[in-house]
């Protein structure tokens, strides 16, 4: 579950770790990786994310797990902050940072397969019928706000 705003977070809320995440758009369409099995929620899509290590912001966490996941090279200058959410999901409580970018041409994705099984380019609204990672559907919501509320000099 997550929780949008400061008065909605349970009190007995205990961030584990913290974790960066990024939609990554291109003619309309957002990236989205299929785990594999053996990971901790296998066979479920989802966009680029990971945990955030000690030494790093969610910013540099996001921009390295995104190359390390993808291949794509983001630029610090090119990402758009979303929201920073609590996340309550069965065992585990943990902060998570959304981020955004998007790109003109199309990039090369080039997944890690101890990881991913595939990716594909979806339009957000069709990412819905997807076997989602627990809550993405909410992440997707948040997405959808954020380019309607878009600022001016995103697009």
């Amino acid at each position: 579950m997550i929780f949008e705003k400061k008065e909605e977070i349970p009190e007995d809320f205990k961030p584990e770790l913290e974790a960066a995440g990024c939609f990554i758009e291109h003619d309309g369409k957002v990236l989205m990786l299929l785990s594999q099995d053996y990971k901790h929620y296998g066979s479920v899509w989802g966009h680029p994310a990971g945990k955030l290590d000690k030494e790093e912001n969610a910013e540099q966490a996001l921009i390295r797990e995104v190359k390390e996941e993808t291949g794509i090279n983001l630029k610090k200058e090119d990402i758009w902050f979303i929201k920073r959410v609590h996340i309550r999901s069965p065992g585990q409580d943990f902060i998570y940072n959304l981020f955004y970018t998007k790109f003109d041409e199309k990039p090369e994705v080039q997944i890690d397969k101890r990881e991913h099984k595939e990716f594909q380019w979806l339009e957000p609204e069709k990412c819905f019928s997807l076997k989602l990672i627990p809550d993405e559907d909410l992440a997707i919501k948040l997405l959808l706000k954020f380019r309607e509320n878009k600022p001016n000099n995103l697009f």
